[in-house]
């Protein structure tokens, strides 16, 4: 797969809590950095594969950047470490072990849907923001 220049937030496009996070990404991202793409995409599923992510293993949130995938709290520590400060601060966290940030990512993951409930439809994106938002079209770049 050829590689693309920005990173890619991919999100699953039914969870309120992602779709928030993807929010919260726009929102920060002075410089439009990030691009974004729903996991249930063809686009989505090639991206978790080619970078050696499960995207149906439960994980609401990945980052596919320079050719890797990164899941879990990984992958929410490395977005924040691309945003300006403050937010790029909270990216210090990643010198905690995976393992212990994982198990309140894993406890999240897992009961989102019950406390979040599930949305019918994936994020449509924001008048002035749709180059950000990538579908099977998209040219790799």
């Amino acid at each position: 797969m050829v590689g693309f220049a920005h990173p890619i937030l991919l999100y699953d496009g039914q969870c309120p809590l992602c779709l928030t996070a993807v929010r919260f990404v726009l929102r920060h991202d002075r410089h439009t950095i990030f691009r974004f793409c729903a996991l249930q995409s063809e686009l989505g599923r090639r991206l978790s594969h080619a970078g050696a992510c499960d995207g149906e293993s439960g994980q609401s949130v990945l980052l596919y950047h320079k050719g890797l995938c990164y899941g879990f709290s990984e992958a929410a520590l490395r977005t924040l470490g691309l945003l300006p400060a403050p937010w790029s601060w909270l990216a210090v966290l990643r010198m905690v072990p995976p393992c212990l940030r994982d198990v309140v990512y894993r406890v999240i993951a897992r009961r989102r849907g019950a406390w979040f409930g599930r949305n019918e439809a994936c994020l449509l994106a924001l008048p002035g923001q749709e180059d950000r938002f990538l579908t099977s079209t998209t040219p790799e770049t």
